[in-house]
């Protein structure tokens, strides 16, 4: 490489979803953000389960999703999310972000005011206060939970099954195989971030919510990042862990409705659920 640093393309794309789902006289688009390791699809059955239905339903894909790691460190993940960002279509927007993809609307918006953004909903956000709780325990804890934190995600997506101990080291040796523990880094120095961010772009409607169980984030961590938004919404999920938009979509879209039709001024269109 003659002592030059390697560049690569960074990948991140928006993608039409749920045509059945989108009507032309609602007032807004929706849009989903996925967390790190997770897939860009894992929005899709609390977007089934909504009281309101959207002009378009957009889901991106990002660089952290499962299956993209590289070897090497890719930049900062708003500058990632704002690849994807770009391809979104105009007017009005509704965003649902889940985990470490919250935190990468919380860094693209130091640097990009949302004027077009009505509400954010932003689930099992990472957060903490101050600097200092940044330690080397915490780094090593982190580090050494990151395959429970994969397997609570496999757990998830299979209510009721049981997978053999080969299977479920078959499919996690496949995630960790396809998120390189560079990226993994990039994820703690976003997350590292978080006590400074300035977050006075974030005015309009907004909900923080988490699973009340979630052994990844401390609930007064997530509730003392919506005390910092002013007029935020909190909720913590009785019962749930870190991915309550797949353990229980049901429930976690009943609370976004709420939310969604009490806080926008022109409510959504309602109709039925399919």
């Amino acid at each position: 490489m003659n002592g030059m640093v390697p560049t690569f393309d960074i990948p991140a794309s928006a993608h039409r979803i749920l045509p059945e789902l989108a009507d032309p006289r609602a007032a807004r688009h929706l849009v989903t953000i996925h967390g790190i390791a997770d897939t860009p699809d894992v929005w899709q059955p609390v977007c089934r389960a909504l009281d309101s239905r959207f002009r378009s339903y957009n889901q991106l894909s990002l660089k952290w999703h499962a299956g993209v790691g590289e070897p090497y460190s890719y930049p900062e993940c708003g500058e990632v999310l704002r690849k994807g960002w770009a391809q979104l279509p105009e007017g009005p927007k509704v965003i649902l972000a889940h985990s470490f993809g919250s935190n990468a609307l919380m860094s693209m918006i130091q640097s990009q005011r949302l004027p077009d953004v009505d509400a954010v909903v932003m689930l099992s956000p990472y957060y903490k206060t101050d600097y200092s709780a940044f330690s080397w325990p915490l780094f090593v804890r982190y580090v050494n939970e990151f395959e429970r934190f994969l397997n609570t995600s496999i757990d998830a997506r299979m209510p009721g099954r049981t997978l053999s101990p080969a299977a479920r080291e078959t499919i996690l040796n496949r995630l960790l195989d396809g998120y390189s523990p560079s990226s993994w880094v990039m994820f703690f120095m976003a997350w590292s971030q978080t006590p400074k961010l300035d977050l006075s772009a974030l005015d309009m409607p907004c909900a923080v919510m988490t699973g009340a169980d979630d052994f990844s984030l401390p609930v007064e961590d997530v509730a003392a990042l919506a005390a910092r938004i002013p007029g935020a919404r909190f909720e913590a999920l009785e019962g749930l862990n870190h991915f309550a938009l797949i353990e229980d979509a049901a429930r976690t879209a009943a609370r976004i409705s709420d939310f969604l039709t009490t806080t926008l001024s022109t409510p959504e269109l309602v109709t039925e659920r399919l």
